[in-house]
């Protein structure tokens, strides 16, 4: 632990481990960045328990002079933490893979080693989780959230949320989803399977019905279609809900989301997901493995209909499906490094 000679240093970059590891494979390309201000105390009246006040140029003083600054932190774990992971990490590949030899002897070392689980990352969760934000430069107040349901219900809300790093300014809504199952039954199919001896290899009956729609008002079905005619339907109440910041500068994306595992036996309470595009290939790890997730433009047509879903930034029509988004003229991803152009 070091602090900065704020006489002669100015910045420092240090990568992580994970960062070592990426740039290692030619992967390291950084889009984003951020900056944070964890370690300023601003108002002094909570310093203490009684506090105390102080004018605006003494404040000024304080903060860019008088208090330390620590140097750049690219580890966050003890080595004896980080040891006993890389341990489990590793007796867990050859578990999973069997075609690697018993005797470390006669193994290629890139098989074990040479994987990301064990390049140490920080947890979101207890590290860098509050960058400073941006507000629209003609606006006088703080950027805000607003949240409306246009499908589902909220059950409870909290202003905070209690992390393994303390009591965090997030707020929180308990929303209930219900999935609603059905039995229902195909007038006339018990007597089609009757007429053809209940021998239906290659018939279906439902041929012998013609305009029967058993999907319905189903959005799934369950299970197949039994010889007496009866099946089983979900009817799925999807939440659909409306986000969007006010009083923050207007970006292609202003939004970015993320999903996390909550769970008493995760090591921080948190566990983040990662979206994987590739449905055949779905863990434990990936969002696709719990639930699905559309967004804006991936929404169904039917479903912006049904709600009227407005967009304050489109040209023509109110809603969605009836207009073109200005969101649709940033051609150019401002998020996105340029990729090197070779002979």
């Amino acid at each position: 632990m070091e602090f900065f000679d704020k006489k002669e240093e100015v910045l420092e970059i240090k990568l992580t481990p994970f960062g070592r590891y990426k740039l290692s494979k030619g992967q390291f390309k950084p889009t984003h960045y951020a900056f944070f201000d964890e370690g300023i105390l601003y108002n002094t009246e909570y310093a203490t328990s009684t506090g105390y006040t102080e004018n605006q140029n003494v404040a000024d003083e304080r903060i860019r002079n008088q208090t330390p600054t620590l140097k750049t932190l690219n580890v966050y774990e003890g080595i004896q933490t980080t040891q006993v992971a890389y341990a489990t990490a590793i007796r867990k590949s050859f578990k999973d893979n069997p075609s690697l030899p018993e005797d470390p002897l006669f193994m290629k070392p890139r098989d074990v080693y040479n994987r990301a689980e064990l390049q140490k990352a920080p947890s979101k969760i207890d590290f860098l989780a509050k960058p400073l934000g941006t507000s629209r430069q003609n606006s006088d107040k703080y950027p805000a959230w607003a949240v409306g349901m246009l499908q589902g219900q909220i059950s409870a809300s909290a202003t905070t949320y209690s992390s393994s790093v303390g009591i965090e300014a997030i707020p929180q809504l308990d929303i209930t989803v219900k999935y609603n199952t059905y039995a229902a039954e195909i007038p006339g199919y018990a007597e089609v399977v009757a007429e053809l001896g209940g021998v239906l290899d290659g018939v279906d009956p439902l041929e012998y019905l013609p305009g029967v729609n058993i999907k319905g008002d189903f959005n799934e079905i369950l299970t197949e279609i039994f010889p007496d005619g009866t099946y089983l339907g979900v009817k799925k109440n999807d939440l659909v809900i409306e986000i969007g910041e006010d009083h923050s500068a207007y970006e292609k994306r202003n939004l970015d989301i993320e999903v996390f595992l909550s769970s008493s036996d995760l090591p921080s309470g948190m566990q983040q997901l990662y979206f994987n595009d590739n449905p055949t290939q779905q863990t434990e790890d990936d969002v696709g493995y719990y639930l699905v997730l559309h967004a804006d433009g991936d929404i169904d047509t039917e479903l912006i209909k049904r709600y009227s879903i407005r967009d304050i930034n489109a040209l023509g029509s109110a809603t969605v499906a009836n207009s073109v988004s200005t969101r649709e003229y940033f051609v150019k991803d401002i998020y996105e490094s340029e990729e090197d152009i070779c002979d």
